[in-house]
Formats: structure tokens, sequence, C-alpha cells
């Protein structure tokens, strides 16, 4: 009678040493539970890694000298180190025309050139300096311009 109880164990040993080398049997729990986390997964927001956001810039631009305005940026978002692409909106008095230059590459902060005008000396022109910047990836920010212009002699 033992002889046939050590037989009897052989094929369900067999068969359980077989069941976990292909990963075992998967029970009716298993399987509701593998589809709840693929269905939590394809409505769960994508990870921090997967969703980086794009920059957005903002500029703050002061008269600190009679010859110029310092402009200084603040970024949010996108994948730092940034890079920042400066230029200027440009008005002139003698044809009342804006223009725009294009952009050159910069810092974080700038300093535009811009003589305040004075006694005997009028302006000739008002600027309004502008950024925009790219981040690690090449996410392109906005375009932000300071919120007031400069006046500017010559």
């Amino acid at each position: 009678m033992q002889r046939l109880a050590r037989r009897a164990w052989v094929p369900v040993v067999a068969a359980g040493v077989l069941m976990t080398a292909c990963g075992g049997a998967e029970s009716d729990d298993l399987v509701a539970h593998s589809a709840e986390d693929a269905q939590s997964q394809a409505i769960a927001p994508p990870s921090v890694d997967a969703a980086l956001s794009t920059p957005v810039v903002s500029v703050s631009c002061a008269r600190t000298t009679v010859e110029g305005v310092s402009c200084t940026t603040n970024v949010t978002g996108g994948v730092p180190p940034y890079s920042y692409y400066w230029g200027v909106r440009l008005f002139l008095h003698w044809n009342n025309r804006t223009y725009d230059s294009s952009f050159n590459p910069g810092g974080a902060t700038r300093f535009s050139y811009c003589h305040e005008p004075g006694e005997g000396i009028p302006a000739s022109e008002d600027i309004k300096p502008k950024v925009y910047v790219t981040d690690a990836t090449g996410a392109r920010s906005n375009t932000a311009d300071n919120i007031h212009w400069f006046s500017c002699a010559l």
C-alpha cells in the first residue's frame, strides 16, 4: 500500500514542477486582478517622464541705468537646461512703424542698450524686449515680451 501511495504522487509532483516551470497555474482571482491592473493602467495618467510639459517663460524688465534696460526671465515646466533666445519689438517715432528683430541666443538675463531721453534729447524709438526658450528635449516655449515699452534716444 505504501508503494502505491508513492506512485500516486509521482504524476502530481511532475505536474506541479511542469506548471511552476511555465509560470504556474492562473487562478480566476489572478486573472481578474490582471485585467483590473490593465484597465487601471489604461485610465491612469501617464507617468511624469512620459508627460513632460512644455516650458512657459515670462520676462520682467526695468531701466537700470541711463544707458539701458535689464531683463530677467522665469521659466516653468519643460526639462532643464534651457536655451534662451532674445529679440526686441522696436517702434520708430519718425515713421510710426513697429518692427520685430530676429532672435539671438543669450542667457537668463539680458541688457538692452536704450539711452534714456532727456531734456533736449527726444525719444527716437521705443523698445519692448522679448524672449523664448527651448528645453533639453527641444520643446519651445511661448514668446514673452515685457509689459511696458521703454523710450530710447539716439
